[in-house]
């Protein structure tokens, strides 16, 4: 009989990272509370604060999602090979300092330090994912993954794009990848978690992929104009002079010829067309199995 996994596996570990989110934000807000925000470095001191708690964040996150893969491993499949696992904090120095600057330049300070500590769970709840492809990435036994949310159904007020990803259901990362989607999206209050699964027709607990399909239809009918004019401010701000910044996954800024303004609207449109012909493709998929 095929292994369900408990649903009360998943939203422990979800609880738990919630708290390191948690923990992370407040002691964010005590390293806030000492720094004179009217000062002349004042900005420098925060990004140090941001860098300091996001460091520390992301590897506790990394940490706690590695042990709750090796844990389901164990239960599933085994350990006895050896396997032990990767972490992927995704944590990158460069991008914090980024975006801590523009919430700072951006905001009065009690919506900053708010800001600043929405950073601060996003960071985390990447890293609890990253570290979930990393092992899987890893792993000889190559496991299949779910975006599993907290919730049993579509729901008005969740995030459509977590319940696309759901709508999925358990698949390879080369699928989830197939089209041009990202499963590495995350926000500062997603309750979803990213679960793998080594059975041939994965289960869990109070799980089916179809619960989302409403959310899924109302991503692709919602206008991504604003989302895709965000990315290309923030895809831009990683480029100085054509070169990605030192600090920033990818090429090395020595290895690189230096792209356009040009060059980087074509790419820009190319991805776009890309991943929404990837789920407007996965989604009529979906309705003919159903």
């Amino acid at each position: 009989m095929a292994y369900v996994i408990p649903r009360a596996y998943i939203d422990n570990f979800a609880n738990a990272t919630e708290a390191i989110s948690a923990a992370n934000k407040q002691a964010l807000e005590k390293a806030l509370s000492s720094i004179d925000l009217a000062a002349p470095k004042a900005e420098d001191a925060i990004v140090y604060a941001m860098q300091t708690v996001c460091n520390g964040g992301t590897k506790q996150a990394a940490y706690l999602a590695r042990q709750f893969y090796l844990g389901l491993r164990g239960i599933m499949v085994g350990n006895d090979d050896g396997y032990e696992g990767a972490e992927d904090t995704g944590y990158v120095p460069g991008a914090t300092e980024t975006a801590t600057r523009g919430i700072v330049r951006s905001n009065a300070s009690d919506a900053m330090i708010a800001a600043l500590q929405s950073r601060v769970g996003y960071e985390v709840k990447r890293a609890s994912g990253s570290t979930m492809y990393a092992c899987g990435r890893s792993d000889p036994r190559r496991p299949r993954f779910a975006r599993i949310p907290r919730r049993s159904r579509s729901y008005a007020n969740g995030c459509p794009f977590c319940q696309m990803l759901a709508s999925r259901g358990f698949a390879y990362l080369s699928e989830m990848s197939a089209g041009g989607l990202d499963p590495n999206h995350y926000h500062d209050d997603c309750h979803c978690q990213v679960v793998p699964s080594w059975e041939e027709s994965p289960r869990v607990e109070g799980y089916d992929k179809h619960d989302y399909d409403e959310g899924y239809q109302r991503y692709l009918e919602q206008d991504h104009s604003k989302h895709e004019a965000k990315l290309k401010v923030t895809r831009k701000n990683r480029y100085k002079n054509g070169r990605l910044k030192a600090g920033y996954p990818g090429l090395g800024v020595d290895q690189q010829t230096p792209m356009t303004s040009a060059d980087r609207a074509a790419q820009h449109a190319k991805n776009v067309a890309s991943q929404h012909a990837g789920w407007k493709a996965a989604y009529e998929k979906k309705k003919r199995r159903a």
